[in-house]
């Protein structure tokens, strides 16, 4: 609830910019306890964009993966990422399609 009410709206977790204060801005972590807007989120820093139905489908699989650990790098939502576009592009049926749109080569760092 909290990454996604940061994302909605970020005055109502902050009283005063992060860059007051010298730092640099805030970020979303994900773990076993985020939720799909934090995951979407995320997933678009490393320039991955999905559908809403591939959010929900990947959800799943994100939560079961992540339920071991505290937290989870822009690199291992990258592979999981990948192996979960590889296995829904291997079981494309109508109306449960993956867009091959979402399958790109994610950026990390300064590179995005």
């Amino acid at each position: 609830m909290h990454q996604e009410g940061l994302l909605k709206d970020p005055a109502v977790y902050e009283p005063y910019p992060p860059t007051l204060v010298g730092a640099e801005g805030w970020g979303i972590v994900l773990g076993r306890h985020s939720g799909r807007g934090g995951l979407r989120f995320r997933l678009g820093q490393i320039g991955i964009r999905p559908t809403d139905g591939e959010v929900d489908r990947f959800f799943a699989r994100f939560k079961r993966w992540a339920a071991g650990r505290r937290e989870v790098s822009d690199e291992d939502l990258a592979a999981l990422w990948q192996r979960f576009a590889r296995d829904a592009a291997g079981q494309e049926m109508p109306g449960r399609g993956f867009s091959k749109e979402a399958l790109i080569t994610p950026q990390y760092g300064d590179e995005a």
